[in-house]
C-alpha cells in the first residue's frame, strides 16, 4: 500500500512534468529516487542477439509470421480524464500501405 507521503510525491512528479505538446499530452516518468538506472544495454543486446542465432537456426521461424508494427498513443476519454489509454493506429501508413489494407473488413452487424 501506498503512503499518503508517496503518494503526495508521485502526484508532485506528474503535475510537474505533465505538459501539453501540440494535440496530445506528454508526462515525465514517475521515478522512485534520484539514483542512476544500471546499465541495461548489455543484457538487451544478448537477448537480441540470443534470438538472432536462434532464428538463423531455424529460418521457418522468421517466417512463419507476418510482421507488422503498430504505432500507438495514449488517449483521454473526457468523461474518465484520470485515465489513459493506449490506442494502436492501423491505419498509419508505412510505404503506402496500412495494416487495415490487409486485412478483411468485418461486416456491419
Amino acid at each position: 500500500l501506498k503512503t499518503a507521503k508517496s503518494m503526495s510525491e508521485t502526484e508532485r512528479i506528474f503535475s510537474s512534468t505533465t505538459r501539453k505538446v501540440g494535440d496530445h499530452g506528454e508526462t515525465g516518468l514517475l521515478w522512485k529516487n534520484e539514483d542512476r538506472l544500471p546499465e541495461s544495454r548489455t543484457i538487451a543486446l544478448r537477448r537480441l542477439y540470443s534470438l538472432e542465432a536462434r532464428l538463423a537456426k531455424d529460418p521457418q521461424l522468421s517466417t512463419s509470421a507476418k510482421t507488422w508494427y503498430l504505432p500507438h498513443m495514449g488517449v483521454i476519454n473526457p468523461s474518465k480524464p484520470n485515465k489513459v489509454r493506449v490506442c494502436f493506429d492501423a491505419a498509419a501508413k508505412s510505404h503506402g500501405y496500412c495494416l487495415n489494407d490487409f486485412l478483411h473488413k468485418k461486416e456491419d452487424l
